[in-house]
């Protein structure tokens, strides 16, 4: 089978072309020029002076953080080539420094603005390494917006820095530079334009701004707006919506409704642009149908409102010992910020998150409920660990990331940001693109406590990690990728998903793990025999490894999850761990159950997966093809040499006879004693058309990548051109369109 494929909305705008000219060229065969167009920095990280650009050939100089700024444009270098620009860069004397050669010229596009995007006059000055100007711009921009250009031939070999030579507050947009060794006759003019800055796109990727109280000068308020609806679709508990406008405008609003009911208007943040389209989320959604409307802003006033067709929204399943009543953490009320029904709890608050604002945003937190003192704290990592003082801040809390977040402040040293000694906290992503990258999550001593919808990228240690006496906690609908290439064992990085040291009452559903090498760990040495409650399903183990789970010594329901060509082992049983296997699918899974020092974990003479005690596995209603047959006991052939207990029906009790080889331990029966939660299983010929549509981020996440089966499925080294992939991702994210 392979990994879903998606298709991504793209539409793009219509280009105001403006073809620069004032050259006069005297070109050869011999010439050549490169061109940094800005367009593709669109997803770089902006700094101040000092910022190295396209592998280093340029470098930016700045007095304060440049901005991506999109634009419409089209430019003729010197050489005749055409480029369309559809992003620059703006900041305060923001300029380019770069190293030229004997006679190549460089050319800079640029314009002056002010806040507003108005036209402005600026003095653009060549300096050489000395400091000295050896060109000097001539134009007057005055209130025309356009792109204007610098020129200079390189009298002798060495650095120059192009740059706006006063100290006015103004702000310079750059577009491209070119260098070319062509002779010609470097004359600066204006070009007028007609090309316009997309509508509110004055910040950095994740930022957010308050719109504008009336149109950017290049805004036309009175223009005729043409938004396309692209696509509006419900998913589990949200609905989202896509649309294209090759009309400027200064902001959008953006409500959802359920069907025949009224509009809300959507949190600014949830609204942003993706360089072709913009798309809008709507989160908190109780399941049935549901309509949005956008309207856009022009001068203050709305000047087209535009309706979806109406939308279907689902509710996530809500199974397994995370919700089971009998744990002394239960919360009736849900798990998370959210209700049972997929709303917000009431009184909850939300955070925004972006790789922008990650390390300067604030929260107000209880610090001593007693005293009632309120501490501010700055930044995510400083805002979760004022929620661990005192357990005293128990107000529902929903954590909202959007886009490619690089790992914030504050983070350990093993790259973990902690949710700690803390309840009723959802951490989830906004979108399908919504990914902790570089770092992860680490979870110690808390209850209901729910993640849902990230994907983690290249983190360091664990992708998510349960350590430490969490219970009620709820795991969901994430894109778990490789983590950093540690080597040995640790060439996806550790564990992807792990629950242990005293963790219980916990569910894992509904989650997509890309080719990871020890999936999840469920309990440590010191777990063994315990009895903890841990349930996975609806979990796709896309070409994984081995530990989906392996168990010590916990109480462990794996149901409708998809194993998909796995090349070591899924279910793995020792220290005293009893594990209900049911209704999955294996294909070509090598070993598809294991007991640790029985059966065929010591065929080849020692245990392949671990040396210590064994647990024991039940199972009842999967489908297996491919990989090693399965040596079972049955209630008229019981051995202490087999994988696992094969029933013949669901609420079958397995015998005390049924014993571990090593360490003698039993089947607890948790499944069919009266206390066993509710729940609902799917035949498995559907498991796995259902497991691939839903698990993972929505509609699948932002990334694809194509397993190749005849390889894939044993290879248990680490996938290269996955992995390559995870290191160089970036996510299409430009910026927040707020409204």
């Amino acid at each position: 089978m392979k990994s879903r494929r998606f298709v991504a909305f793209a539409a793009a705008f219509a280009v105001a072309a403006s073809a620069m000219t004032g050259f006069t060229l005297t070109a050869s065969a011999e010439d050549t020029e490169t061109v940094y167009n800005f367009s593709s920095l669109t997803a770089e990280k902006y700094g101040k002076s000092g910022t190295s650009v396209f592998d280093g050939a340029l470098t930016l100089t700045a007095t304060e953080d440049a901005k991506p700024q999109t634009v419409s444009q089209s430019i003729t270098t010197p050489l005749g080539k055409t480029e369309t620009v559809t992003s620059a860069l703006m900041s305060k004397q923001l300029g380019v420094k770069l190293h030229l050669a004997a006679g190549e010229t460089v050319v800079e596009y640029y314009a002056g603005c002010d806040s507003k995007l108005a036209g402005k006059d600026i003095d653009v000055v060549v300096k050489d390494a000395s400091g000295a100007n050896v060109a000097t711009e001539s134009n007057s921009e005055k209130s025309a917006f356009g792109v204007y250009k610098i020129a200079y031939t390189a009298a002798a070999e060495g650095d120059y820095t192009i740059v706006d030579s006063g100290t006015s507050s103004n702000r310079t947009i750059v577009f491209a530079v070119a260098v070319t060794n062509g002779k010609y006759d470097a004359t600066v003019t204006p070009e007028p334009s007609t090309a316009t800055t997309a509508p509110g796109a004055t910040t950095a990727p994740g930022a957010t701004t308050a719109p504008a109280a009336t149109p950017q000068a290049t805004v036309d308020p009175n223009a005729t707006s043409e938004v396309s609806i692209t696509r509006a679709a419900g998913w589990m508990e949200s609905a989202y919506i896509t649309w294209t406008n090759p009309v400027a405008v200064d902001s959008y609003n953006v409500y959802v409704r359920p069907e025949g009911g009224a509009y809300t208007k959507l949190d600014k943040e949830l609204t942003r642009y993706y360089g072709s389209y913009y798309r809008a989320d709507a989160l908190g959604l109780a399941a049935g149908s549901y309509q949005f409307k956008v309207e856009t802003v022009l001068g203050g006033s709305v000047k087209e409102t535009v309706e979806s067709d109406v939308v279907t929204v689902s509710a996530y399943k809500r199974e397994g010992f995370a919700f089971d009543s009998h744990s002394s953490h239960y919360n009736k009320d849900g798990i998370g910020a959210y209700k049972n029904d997929g709303t917000l709890k009431d009184g909850a608050k939300v955070l925004y998150i972006t790789d922008k604002n990650k390390n300067t945003v604030t929260m107000d937190v209880v610090v001593d409920k007693n005293k009632g003192t309120v501490n501010t704290g700055t930044g995510l990592v400083e805002i979760l660990s004022l929620r661990e003082k005192n357990n005293a801040e128990t107000t529902p809390l929903a954590i909202r990331m959007i886009g490619q977040v690089e790992a914030p402040a504050g983070v350990n040293s093993a790259k973990y940001a902690q949710i700690k000694s803390t309840s009723n906290v959802t951490f989830e992503g906004v979108g399908d693109d919504a990914t902790t990258y570089h770092w992860s999550l680490l979870i110690r001593q808390t209850d209901n406590i729910e993640v849902r919808n990230i994907a983690v990228m290249e983190f360091y240690d664990d992708g998510i990690s349960l350590d430490t006496d969490n219970f009620n906690d709820w795991v969901h609908n994430c894109d778990i990728f490789y983590g950093q290439n540690r080597g040995g064992d640790q060439k996806k990085g550790d564990g992807s998903l792990d629950v242990k040291a005293g963790s219980d009452y916990c569910t894992f559903s509904y989650n997509h793990f890309w080719d990871s090498g020890k999936t999840s760990l469920c309990g440590m040495k010191e777990d063994s025999y315990k009895g903890y409650h841990i349930t996975y399903n609806y979990n796709w183990f896309d070409h994984s490894d081995s530990r989906h789970p392996r168990v010590r010594g916990d109480q462990v329901h794996v149901y409708n999850n998809y194993y998909d060509g796995v090349s070591k082992y899924g279910v793995g049983a020792c220290t005293g761990g009893s594990v209900f296997v049911e209704n999955n699918v294996f294909r070509n899974c090598v070993h598809p159950v294991l007991t640790s020092m029985q059966g065929r974990d010591i065929e080849g003479g020692k245990g392949t997966f671990s040396s210590e005690d064994g647990g024991s596995i039940k199972m009842f209603g999967n489908t297996i093809y491919g990989g090693v047959s399965v040596w079972y006991s049955s209630k008229n052939n019981v051995s202490s040499d087999t994988d696992a207990y094969l029933a013949e029906t669901r609420d079958e009790t397995v015998p005390s006879t049924y014993v571990a080889k090593q360490g003698g331990a039993t089947y607890t029966n948790f499944d069919t004693a009266p206390s066993m939660y509710s729940y609902s299983v799917i035949d498995t010929d559907k498991v796995v058309d259902y497991v691939q549509a839903h698990a993972g981020r929505v509609q699948g996440g932002d990334f694809t990548h194509e397993f190749d089966d005849a390889v894939d499925d044993a290879l248990y080294d680490r996938d290269e051109v996955l992995g390559n992939a995870l290191q160089s991702y970036k996510t299409t994210l430009k910026t927040e369109y707020t409204a």
